[in-house]
Order: structure tokens, then sequence, then C-alpha cells
């Protein structure tokens, strides 16, 4: 689920696609309809300009006024997991159930026809514990992934995408 920057729209996630609400005198009111099979996200922009989602392996991005696909993001070999947005709507990671990151410079996806995202950088954390949620600091170029098994690890550019890990006890 995720809540429209200034709090009129509402777009919910199912696994037939999302749904889009708006908030009308303290009352939901159906929007529109996107139809994604295997839908497990939704996330509007930081600015509100676009919403992004998935289906399956693949990654939309919506307008969030007309709900046109503005981009198509191919790569990931695996059901995307979760994604995460730079602060200024211009770097966007995501992961999925093998565990691989990317990083994805939209600014790139303009220059290719909107058909297939490019990698920026590209990261992989493979094995029993792939990530089931993500935070991406653009400004602080730091990733930061929880996974299933009660662990949590940090990438950072500097120190050449390595990862640091710990388990909770």
């Amino acid at each position: 689920m995720s809540l429209h920057p200034y709090g009129i729209f509402i777009a919910v996630a199912f696994e037939t696609g999302f749904k889009v609400f708006t908030l009308v005198h303290e009352q939901l009111s159906h929007l529109n309809d996107i139809n994604l099979p295997r839908c497990g996200i939704v996330r509007y922009a930081h600015g509100g300009q676009f919403i992004i989602s998935n289906e399956n392996s693949n990654i939309f991005i919506f307008d969030s006024i007309y709900y046109d696909t503005l981009y198509t993001l191919k790569g990931h070999g695996h059901r995307v997991h979760d994604v995460a947005l730079s602060n200024d709507d211009v770097t966007l990671v995501s992961t999925c159930q093998a565990g691989v990151v990317y990083v994805w410079t939209l600014a790139d996806v303009k220059d290719i026809n909107k058909t297939k995202g490019t990698m920026k950088d590209r990261s992989h954390h493979r094995g029993e514990n792939p990530y089931t949620k993500i935070l991406y600091d653009k400004q602080e170029d730091i990733f930061v992934g929880v996974g299933k098994k009660n662990c949590l690890t940090v990438l950072t550019k500097e120190t050449s995408w390595k990862y640091f890990e710990c388990r909770a006890s």
C-alpha cells in the first residue's frame, strides 16, 4: 500500500494488480484498476508524479495521472520482492527472490525508448537469505537490505559494494 505524498490518493497492491482510491470527504472512492498478474508492490514516487509496481519479475512505472506505462524495467530472473526510490526520484533500487540487487538510473531508461532499463550497478546477495525489504539513500550512497533470517545487510559504494552482515540473536 502507498499513500500519495499529498495524501489524496491511496494505491493498494493485490495479487492481480493494484487499485487506486481517492480520499473525498473522509471516504474512499475507487479511481482506477491496473491489471498486473503476480503484483506485489506499489509505491508512489516521492514527488507523486509516478507509481512503481511489478508483474512477477518486471517492474513497471506508471504515470500517476493517466496511468500510462512510462517504463518497463526488465532484468530480474525471479519475482521482485521490493523496490526503493531515491529522494530525488531518479534512482530506483530493486531486489528479487534470488537476492539480486539492481540499481536503475531512470534518466538512462528514457534514452532507450522506455522499453528496458539499464543497470548502472549490480550487486549480488545470493543463497539462503534474499532481501525482503530494502532502503536506499542516494546522497549517502548506502543500501540496506533485510533478509528473512533476521539478517541486516549494509552495502556501500565506497567499499566497492561489499557488504557487512549482522544477525539478530
